[in-house]
């Protein structure tokens, strides 16, 4: 973690900023991608499914963050975003800005749209249905996603499914490391690298 990062001044921690988030949800560039999740809660009403962040990119994404599945500490937020309070989002917040990619930009989300099963010890246990109904509604997403250019593959567990997302969809697909602290704030290389690929991430935007 660069502890030089200044303080994030939009963190979902205040529940003064995640009423304000919310209320942001029907504003045009996310209102199409609410819709979405509205139509797999209806289906799944059981299921945990956090929103997109309206502070994203929406349906204006020109890059795609792609990971396996909601994870615990996202639970605590209504939002999948780089501004909760996690060391992920840290971690995310600090190559997006080295990069110099813009929140306006980017677009993050996961293949399984829910907080992932668990075994008896409370270990995930991603279950086939889930990864077969999650690209159901990924191949929706993507419909959804005119302007994107590249899409980023967060983790060894999503670049297993590198070719089946690139069936979906023929765009530039990047594989990198998932910025979690336990690796990433403890190898120094494995930083270095996914910064790098960030960087080529940007050069994709740009173009």
């Amino acid at each position: 973690m660069n502890l030089n990062m200044p303080k994030n001044q939009h963190s979902l921690g205040s529940v003064l900023e995640r009423q304000h988030r919310l209320e942001k949800l029907h504003q045009a560039h996310i209102q199409p991608l609410s819709q979405y999740l509205a139509d797999i809660r209806a289906q799944h009403p059981e299921k945990n499914i956090p929103h997109f962040d309206p502070n994203d990119g929406g349906v204006n994404a020109k890059a795609l963050f792609l990971m396996l599945a909601v994870g615990p500490k996202t639970m605590g937020s209504p939002f999948l975003s780089v501004d909760n309070t996690d060391g992920t989002a840290t971690n995310f917040r600090e190559l997006l800005s080295n990069a110099k990619i813009s929140r306006n930009e980017v677009l993050f989300w996961n293949i399984i749209p829910w907080y992932a099963s668990r075994d008896s010890e409370g270990k995930r246990e991603i279950k086939e249905r889930e990864i077969v109904q999650g690209f159901e509604y990924f191949e929706s997403l993507l419909t959804l996603l005119p302007r994107l250019k590249v899409i980023v593959l967060l983790g060894k567990q999503t670049h297993f499914y590198k070719g089946k997302i690139q069936q979906l969809k023929n765009l530039p697909i990047i594989e990198t490391s998932h910025p979690t602290p336990t690796v990433f704030n403890c190898h120094l290389k494995v930083k270095e690298q996914t910064q790098m690929q960030f960087l080529e991430v940007a050069r994709y935007i740009n173009r």
